[in-house]
């Protein structure tokens, strides 16, 4: 869509119709906002999944280790 836009405008400006050239680059700007978002977005849940890997491997080192206490106690 962005580079549809792109071409469009040109198209425009090449035909004189200069209030379509800018509204074209104007949608062209909003869609290269759009996507600006959705990357911020997809690296956020990419964050968050790696935060969630991690509190899920800290939790099985945790009952490892618990499990591992409990077996020491017993055995002393």
């Amino acid at each position: 869509q962005i580079e549809n836009e792109k071409a469009n405008a040109l198209k425009y400006s090449k035909q004189g119709n200069k209030r379509a050239a800018i509204l074209a680059l104007k949608k062209k700007k909003k869609h290269e906002n759009t996507l600006r978002q959705i990357d911020g977005t997809l690296t956020t849940l990419e964050i968050q999944r790696e935060s969630l890997q991690n509190a899920s491997s800290n939790m099985e080192v945790f009952h490892v280790m618990r499990n591992a206490a409990a077996a020491l106690k017993k055995n002393t």
